[in-house]
């Protein structure tokens, strides 16, 4: 008895989906190469983002820095960061995403070798400047290449997964290592230590396993795609202005870390640094370093949950909970000027970091956001405008930063209704 023309063409779309399922679930040879190289870039990143906060203490006590110094020490990376990972896009697009991460890569090597040996406060600002340039070039375009050379998008979901935990492990490793070594190699030496080893694989990857041909291949067949699949891609300046304000409010919850700073030196007694200081006798590391880490290491648990969960939640349903959370928090902050209340609602805000950041990640690298050929220009640009929400942390007071965060995080619950795009 001969099948129905519907019959046919409901087999033949369930063994295509039987088939799509079956391939998302094996690994190639290249996407196990992708997946180390995205987590090696990530380890690094995440260890040079936070490196400056680690170092600053010590840094300030040996070159006598003000307040205000130590505050351009502190944002100066992402200053930078913000302007080189904006161009990024459009520079990849040029110059080709592996050439212009091998530079990166390259100079991020000179820059940090630079910052270990100058001998002035002057230098130091401007190699820390130079070191934010660098990362900032590699920082998105990197995934970019990993999601065009990726064999389907389950499998980039998982490789972005792993990447991002290997970064909060990058500024966890770096709070660490701290701890341990930093008052004993001194921060020029901790500098060199942290940061040189984690470059270099890299760089052996792109030059021997990732190949050339094969990169510039898939880049050309993103920036070909028809035009016919560019009209399914329509307002992408908003699109991209949407994204970028969400993940700017992101940055500037993730790093309100920097609130736990004056309980904790008031707490365990750490002495604070200042220009005057004497460092034979000031506490420049200790179990602050800990307490910091830990409270970092609740965005893995975040970025898993996300993870596990975005199938079964809609995106808006989801992130409204968390942006009506954080104003919770943050007003209990206010409210609570206790250690205990401060490290815990600290601890929830860094969950609830994990959550937005991995689906702001998902979201930054997915095709069908941005349109095949705008996707390196577009995750560059919005991931730049969220970097101006970690900027906005270094210099504001800390009354200010907790009334600030409040008014934030009410403005994400308007970011996230507008964000109809995202399902």
């Amino acid at each position: 008895m001969s099948k129905s023309v519907l019959q046919i063409e409901d087999e033949h779309e369930q063994s295509c989906l039987v088939k799509k399922e079956n391939e998302s679930k094996s690994w190639t040879k290249i996407d196990l190469l992708l997946l180390v190289f995205g987590s090696l870039i990530h380890l690094g990143d995440g260890v040079e983002i936070y490196l400056p906060g680690v170092i600053t203490q010590e840094v300030s006590c040996d070159l006598g820095l003000t307040n205000l110094q130590k505050n351009f020490l502190d944002c100066i990376l992402y200053l930078t960061l913000t302007i080189s990972i904006t161009i990024s896009g459009h520079l990849s697009d040029r110059f080709g995403r592996r050439e212009l991460s091998l530079l990166s890569l390259y100079l991020s090597i000179v820059s940090t070798v630079v910052c270990a040996v100058v001998a002035n406060y002057a230098t130091l600002l401007l190699s820390r400047a130079l070191i934010g340039f660098c990362v900032g070039l590699n920082l998105s375009i990197h995934t970019v290449l990993i999601a065009e050379l990726v064999s389907s998008k389950l499998i980039l979901a998982d490789i972005m997964l792993i990447a991002s935990l290997v970064y909060t492990a990058g500024g966890i490793w770096c709070a660490f290592l701290a701890y341990l070594l930093l008052e004993v190699l001194g921060w020029r030496t901790f500098i060199l230590f942290t940061s040189l080893p984690i470059f270099v694989p890299p760089i052996f990857m792109l030059h021997f396993c990732l190949n050339k041909t094969d990169a510039q291949q898939a880049q050309d067949l993103t920036t070909n795609s028809d035009s016919d699949t560019e009209e399914k891609i329509p307002n992408f300046v908003a699109r991209t202005t949407k994204l970028g304000l969400y993940c700017a409010v992101n940055s500037f919850q993730g790093w309100l870390t920097i609130l736990l700073v004056p309980y904790l030196i008031q707490a365990l007694k750490i002495d604070e640094v200042g220009s005057n200081s004497d460092c034979s006798t000031t506490v420049i590391q200790g179990l602050d370093f800990l307490l910091l880490a830990l409270v970092t290491f609740a965005a893995v648990a975040g970025r898993l949950f996300v993870h596990h969960v975005r199938h079964l939640v809609c995106f808006r349903t989801l992130q409204l909970i968390v942006a009506v959370v954080n104003v919770g928090c943050f007003a209990g902050m206010l409210a609570q000027d206790n250690l205990v209340v401060v490290i815990l609602t600290n601890f929830i805000v860094k969950f609830l970091f994990g959550i937005t950041a991995m689906a702001a990640t998902y979201i930054l690298y997915d095709a069908d956001y941005f349109g095949a050929s705008g996707l390196a220009s577009g995750s560059s640009i919005a991931y730049g405008i969220g970097l101006n929400g970690t900027v906005m942390v270094s210099f504001a007071p800390l009354l200010s930063v907790k009334v600030t965060a409040i008014v934030v995080s009410s403005l994400q619950i308007l970011i996230v209704l507008s964000m109809t795009e995202v399902r």
